[in-house]
């Protein structure tokens, strides 16, 4: 495994220039920072840990809001562009990622999708260099896959979840979207600036999320990586040690997410073995809550954040709240099983069973019947406008069967017409951000 140098290209639009089992676990080990330059998961990585944040978090990760110049007070133009500062447009875009490499957009608050694209459509060398549509999990069709430096061949049932391609996490930072592929067989993490062209920066890897905030991506793992420069060069971070309450290793990262009230927060799981690991300087080093939210960590759903509270959700329907940063939990039982999440702004929204959730603080919570009765997947949501997204939930929910779905309110949703996105391999991860560069700009 190793990080390639990227090779800068200006953009010139207006500006110059969205796997694995689920879980968590426990322990009372601690981290220091360790040696950079290496990025291998080493089993034998070691670190201390401390029982507190080390730094404050520092300013929130990007949401989507912006900056208008000065003088303009309309927070945005008509048509959904605004402005980060004097002669720097941006624009809405809502970008999935996928299975099989896939990534597609969209320019118009999820209405329709665009530049739908996946290694086996391209002939990507994670799929040995071969154009030939993949249908993951079909009896009747199989796939080529490189595993390490072997081309492997798999005959029927293509295991899109254990493959180069397997999609751990997609966000923005900096200008550019960063992505994290490979579960199983090891991936890469890729970056563009348009959504279209991807180079990869890291290769031969297996991270378990990927998320930005502060200034840094950080790849998830128990060597986590970091990056400062838009993705363009990354260095070891302090080792994550995470450990089960009977001290038992964990090697699986499942979530990566940057919480403003917090920092980083990793969560890591094995069989019934979970852990959960923080840090408040950009992965310096690392520290464990005084009170671990177990009952949260196990098929987690999400980690949610407000400027001020860490919501975590739970497979099976537990919620858990911090309000000092992450140190002590409130744990709930709030729903019958978990389902996907967000922070919309102004409140916690979550969806499952055909019921929409809200709560203002992670501890009281509303209910209202989505019309129609859908079964969400990911969702994200554009803080600026209310306008969520959505894709069709479910096993083997993709392809011909695949929906993708908007929301003014998170409770009533459209379900777009198929002329409007390309059914194809499953979408696992969306991210909303402002762009600074990209076709949303053209």
């Amino acid at each position: 495994m190793g990080w390639k140098p990227r090779l800068e290209v200006l953009l010139m639009t207006f500006a110059v220039g969205c796997v694995g089992d689920e879980g968590g676990g426990d322990t009372d080990a601690s981290q220091t920072a360790g040696p950079t330059g290496s990025t291998s998961s080493d089993p034998s990585s070691t670190g201390s840990a401390t029982a507190g944040p080390t730094s404050s978090s520092g300013s929130a990760a990007s949401t989507g809001t912006t900056t208008t110049e000065p003088g303009d007070s309309s927070g945005g133009s008509s048509d959904g562009e605004s402005s980060t500062g004097p002669g720097v447009r941006t624009a809405p875009v809502f970008f999935a990622a996928g299975d099989v490499g896939r990534t597609t957009f969209s320019c118009d608050g999820g209405a329709s999708w665009t530049g739908n694209r996946s290694y086996d459509l391209e002939g990507d060398s994670q799929v040995c260099g071969e154009v030939q549509p993949v249908t993951c999990y079909d009896d009747a069709s199989g796939c080529q896959l490189l595993n390490g430096e072997n081309c492997e061949q798999q005959a029927t049932n293509c295991d899109c979840d254990h493959h180069p391609g397997a999609v751990q996490g997609i966000a923005h930072g900096d200008g550019w979207w960063v992505a994290s592929w490979g579960w199983g067989p090891p991936g890469s993490v890729r970056s563009s600036q348009d959504g279209i062209n991807w180079e990869t920066v890291v290769s031969g890897t297996t991270f378990g999320g990927l998320a930005y905030g502060n200034g840094t991506f950080l790849a998830g793992d128990r060597q986590p990586l970091v990056s400062s420069d838009g993705g363009a060069t990354w260095t070891d971070a302090a080792p994550a040690d995470f450990q089960a309450a009977n001290g038992e290793t964990i090697y699986n990262v499942r979530q990566v997410a940057f919480a403003p009230a917090a920092g980083f927060v990793v969560i890591a799981t094995s069989g019934d073995n979970r852990d959960i690991l923080l840090s408040s300087d950009e992965g310096t080093s690392w520290w464990r809550p005084e009170q671990r939210p177990e009952a949260c960590l196990q098929n987690n759903q999400g980690i949610l954040s407000s400027p001020d509270t860490v919501v975590l959700l739970g497979g099976d329907g537990d919620v858990c709240t911090s309000n000092d940063g992450g140190q002590t939990w409130s744990v709930a039982s709030e729903f019958a099983s978990g389902g996907p999440g967000v922070w919309d702004g102004t409140q916690f929204r979550t969806w499952n069973g055909g019921t929409a959730y809200a709560s203002d603080d992670g501890l009281t919570w509303t209910s209202e019947a989505m019309a129609p009765d859908l079964r969400l997947g990911t969702v994200a949501v554009d803080p600026s406008t209310g306008s969520f997204v959505s894709v069709r939930g479910g096993w083997q929910n993709w392809y011909d069967a695949q929906e993708f779905y908007r929301s003014e309110d998170g409770v009533n949703w459209t379900v777009l017409d198929a002329a409007q996105f390309e059914g194809s391999h499953r979408i696992r991860h969306i991210a909303f951000a402002q762009a600074e560069t990209g076709a949303c700009l053209d």
